[in-house]
């Protein structure tokens, strides 16, 4: 969305709330690509996202429905050119699915606290999620 191309406070949320957008289309999809690009190659947690998405396309699987509902995001801090976003989220009773749309695992649900370091370099990149 055009906001979370700003550098800006704003701006930065509004990348954070996409990337968990992005992360749910990836794994309902399953898309593979969708994520490539909006983390840094160092980001553990974004290849850890990238490579499940990787994994339900070539199993032939998917989620059934979106995993992660954002409940709340907001920004924490700016300096130089990092900034951290705060997201309280919820781990939905989203399934992984086969092709023939069979259960395989269902989620229990959760809230959790995640916590984005992001850097602008002419766009926002995820350089590290952790826990809030």
């Amino acid at each position: 969305p055009a906001e979370a191309k700003k550098h800006t406070d704003a701006g930065a949320v509004a990348f954070v709330k996409y990337y968990w957008a992005a992360m749910n289309f990836a794994w309902t999809k399953p898309d593979a690509d969708i994520l490539l690009g909006l983390g840094k190659s160092s980001c553990r947690s974004c290849s850890n996202l990238e490579d499940t998405a990787r994994l339900l396309l070539r199993d032939g699987q998917r989620m059934d429905q979106p995993p992660i509902e954002v409940m709340s995001a907001y920004h924490v801090y700016t300096a130089k050119s990092q900034t951290q976003v705060i997201t309280k989220v919820k781990r939905t009773t989203a399934s992984t699915v086969d092709a023939t749309g069979k259960v395989l695992k269902t989620n229990s649900p959760s809230d959790a606290l995640r916590a984005f370091r992001l850097e602008w370099s002419g766009s926002w990149k995820v350089v590290e999620i952790g826990e809030g």
